[in-house]
C-alpha cells in the first residue's frame, strides 16, 4: 500500500513538472490579438451575446462565456501591450459579480498569456490549471476560442421560465466572490493607470428581479465602484423575441441593442 501511494505521488509530481515545463515552453507575452478599434469589450456571455461589434462600429468584442474577471484582466493587459484603446466596456451584472468560483476552473489557450503571478493565483482555485494547458490540443469546434461576438439564434424564454417554476429556485443572492472583486479592482486600477475610460455595462436581462437579489448587486456597485461609469440596461425594454433565454439576447436583440448602444457610448466617449 505504501509503495502504491509513493508511486501515485511520484506520478502526479512528474505530471505537474512536465505540465509546468510545457507551459513555460509555450508561454508568450505576444498579444493574443492586435486591434485597431478604440473600444474594447470584455466580460462574460452577457456582452458576448448582446453587443454585435459589426453594428457597434469601432469596437472589438472579445468577451467569452463564463469569463471571470481574472480572464478579462489578463486579456486587457495582453491586448493593450500592443494596441491603443480609449475605452473599455466591461460586463458587470448580477451574474458576473456573484459567487462564481466555478468560473475560476475555466481553462483555454489564454493560459499561455497569463503572467506567472496571476497563474499562481488562479491555481489556488484550480490547482490543475497548468495541467489543463494541454487543452490547446483540443480540436473540437470553438474548443479554444478566447473571445468574440456570439450570434445566438434561439428563443428559449418560455422553456427557462417553466424550468424555474418546476425546480422552485430561490433568488441568487449576488454575494461577490473575493477573487472576482480582487480582479475587478485590478481592472479599475489598470484603466486609471493607462488613462483608459472604463464603463461597467449591465446588458438586458428578462426580468432579472425574478432571479437575482438586485438589492445586493446595486449595493456593491454603489459602495465599491461609485466612481466608475455604470451603464445599467438590466431593465431595458425589449420584446420577448429579442431574448435567447432569460439572461441573454439573441441576434435580434443584439442588433437592436448594439445600434442603440453605439450612439449612447459615442456621446460618452466624445464628452
Amino acid at each position: 500500500m505504501k509503495e502504491f501511494l509513493l508511486k501515485t505521488l511520484l506520478f502526479f509530481v512528474l505530471l505537474f513538472l512536465f505540465s509546468f515545463l510545457f507551459w513555460e515552453y509555450c508561454h508568450t507575452d505576444e498579444p493574443i490579438v492586435k486591434i485597431k478599434e478604440k473600444v474594447l469589450i470584455l466580460g462574460d456571455s452577457h456582452t458576448e451575446d448582446a453587443i454585435n461589434d459589426t453594428i457597434f462600429t469601432n469596437s472589438y468584442n472579445y468577451s467569452q462565456s463564463s469569463d471571470p474577471f481574472i480572464y478579462s484582466y489578463v486579456k486587457l493587459v495582453n491586448i493593450t501591450s500592443a494596441s491603443k484603446i480609449d475605452t473599455l466596456l466591461l460586463s458587470v451584472s448580477p451574474v458576473s459579480i456573484g459567487d462564481k468560483e466555478k468560473w475560476l476552473h475555466k481553462v483555454n489557450k489564454l493560459l499561455f498569456r497569463f503572467p506567472w503571478e496571476d497563474l499562481t493565483f488562479l491555481s489556488q482555485y484550480n490547482p490543475l490549471a497548468i495541467g489543463h494547458s494541454f487543452n490547446i490540443f483540443d480540436i473540437r469546434i470553438n474548443a479554444n476560442n478566447v473571445g468574440g461576438y456570439a450570434y445566438l439564434d434561439r428563443f428559449n424564454i418560455q422553456k427557462n421560465l417553466e424550468q424555474w417554476v418546476t425546480t422552485k429556485k430561490t433568488l441568487d443572492p449576488c454575494i461577490p466572490h473575493d477573487a472576482q472583486l480582487l480582479y475587478l479592482d485590478k481592472i479599475v486600477e489598470y484603466c486609471k493607470s493607462k488613462s483608459i475610460k472604463l464603463i461597467f455595462i449591465n446588458t438586458p436581462m428578462y426580468h432579472a428581479e425574478r432571479f437575482y437579489n438586485l438589492d445586493n448587486f446595486y449595493k456593491i456597485i454603489k459602495e465599491k465602484y461609485n466612481d466608475v461609469t455604470f451603464w445599467d440596461y438590466g431593465n431595458y425594454v425589449l420584446q420577448d423575441s429579442c431574448y435567447a433565454d432569460v439572461g441573454h439576447l439573441n441576434y435580434i436583440g443584439a442588433k437592436m441593442f448594439s445600434a442603440m448602444l453605439q450612439e449612447k457610448v459615442r456621446s460618452k466617449i466624445n464628452q
